[in-house]
């Protein structure tokens, strides 16, 4: 199983406030995540970037979980 073609994305309170706040939809936000190259992080978690963002994701039990979403810099 691949995580980033066959996983529910998910988001939590704070990564959907964010996501609504910079106008980012939800369709462009998976399409990001499934379309782009991961990079893993020390703490375990992936960083995607994409254009203007950047997304970080923790993969649980085939869920991947919006951290944040942010400007990148």
């Amino acid at each position: 199983m691949n995580p980033r073609k066959d996983c529910e994305v998910e988001l939590d309170e704070h990564s959907q406030e964010r996501r609504v706040d910079r106008g980012l939809s939800i369709f462009d936000l998976v399409r990001m995540v499934r379309g782009r190259a991961w990079r893993a992080r020390p703490d375990g978690g992936y960083d995607v970037r994409y254009g203007k963002w950047a997304i970080r994701i923790k993969v649980g039990q085939c869920i991947l979980h919006v951290e944040t979403v942010l400007p990148d810099r």
